[in-house]
């Protein structure tokens, strides 16, 4: 992306030159225009320090939401199923399937199938993070750019931070009462606010792709 002559980084707060960033990221649809996108100043130190777990990331997300009638999940599958096949030439000499789709099926495993009524349907696959996926930082860094880009605050390090996945992607009532929403495309769809006595505390609550939910907030230290 282009450079910001002068602005704040949305991650530690420096001031100085910047690098613009994707808000939500890029990677959720690499060949979206950017005109779905808004964008927040990061700092050169932040800008790619943590682009391998984006990727995990990623892989993680498509692969969870992946469905042949999902089109929005089409680009980034894609370009997760580029990464896999790279260095194809080592890869058969030397037998070892790429790292990063070993990680995507250490994810995987067999759950049983049930109605909301409880009865049984059969056998599926369940995706979960893989170990060495640290996915509480990359939801953390991808509310805190939604935080930014709203009240221009940047969360201190000292507040406390939670971050979750959740089952159920349809707005929970208490999320109905968060006075921002809005969406990039229909891969990513978001509900936000914060209290007026305290800008930099917040909650944000993430769709990814219409199916994969999640919340993170952050406060003031007790």
């Amino acid at each position: 992306m282009g450079k910001i002559k002068v602005g704040q980084c949305y991650l530690c707060g420096s001031i100085g030159e910047m690098t613009k960033e994707h808000v939500p990221p890029k990677f959720l649809s690499p060949k979206s225009p950017n005109s779905e996108f808004a964008f927040v100043s990061v700092c050169k130190k932040d800008n790619n320090i943590n682009s391998h777990q984006e990727s995990m990331f990623r892989d993680f997300v498509v692969t969870a939401a992946y469905s042949p009638d999902n089109k929005d999940t089409l680009a980034a599958y894609d370009a997760m199923m580029r990464n896999f096949t790279r260095n194809p030439t080592a890869q058969a000499i030397l037998g070892k399937p790429n790292k990063d789709l070993l990680r995507v099926f250490s994810g995987m495993r067999k759950e049983a199938l049930r109605t909301p009524a409880g009865i049984y349907l059969g056998t599926g696959v369940k995706i979960s993070p893989a170990k060495d996926l640290d996915w509480k930082l990359i939801l953390t860094k991808i509310a805190k750019s939604l935080h930014f880009l709203y009240t221009g605050e940047v969360v201190p390090s000292n507040y406390r931070i939670s971050a979750r996945f959740i089952e159920k992607i349809a707005f929970p009532e208490m999320f109905n009462m968060l006075g921002i929403h809005g969406r990039a495309g229909n891969f990513f769809h978001f509900k936000g606010g914060w209290p007026e006595e305290d800008k930099k505390s917040g909650l944000w609550y993430m769709v990814f792709y219409k199916k994969i939910g999640a919340e993170v907030m952050f406060l003031r230290p007790s």
